[in-house]
């Protein structure tokens, strides 16, 4: 992903607006991705898998966004999808839309070990190390072996 050094240094551009619904996203996407769009386009996972392609294989997080964006539009109560959105928003170094996702998130899975990491790093990043480290060892805390 896109770390917080080299975009504070590129200053790389957020991408089309994740609130506009007839935003298109920019291209690089997979093709069998789009051919499930076209048979079931409410189906939350190809909007994400095509929100990976552009964060993981392109390198394109701001690109990424719109499609995770989608995917919570067709699945709002799916913990996976906010998460997404969290860690995009983490990597772009948008402390306060990571916030309001991880706390989406937080809201729908409080047990999901992914969520904490995610929470952990948000609260490491922006200073507060002690929730970091409670986000971090939530499972132990609650008695989970991860």
């Amino acid at each position: 992903g896109v770390s917080r050094e080299v975009h504070a240094i590129t200053g790389a551009p957020l991408g089309p607006d994740p609130t506009d619904p007839d935003a298109e996203p920019s291209g690089g996407d997979s093709a069998d991705d789009h051919v499930a769009i076209e048979i079931d386009p409410e189906l939350p996972a190809a909007y994400r898998n095509l929100g990976m392609v552009q964060a993981y294989a392109l390198g394109r997080i701001d690109a990424a966004v719109p499609w995770f964006e989608r995917a919570v539009a067709r699945d709002p109560d799916s913990p996976e999808w906010s998460v997404w959105l969290a860690a995009s928003y983490l990597d772009l170094a948008d402390d306060e839309q990571a916030r309001l996702w991880t706390r989406r998130a937080l809201q729908l899975a409080p047990d999901h070990v992914t969520v904490h990491v995610i929470a952990s790093f948000l609260e490491l990043f922006t200073g507060n190390e002690a929730r970091a480290l409670e986000h971090a060892f939530a499972d132990q805390a609650a008695g989970r072996d991860v």
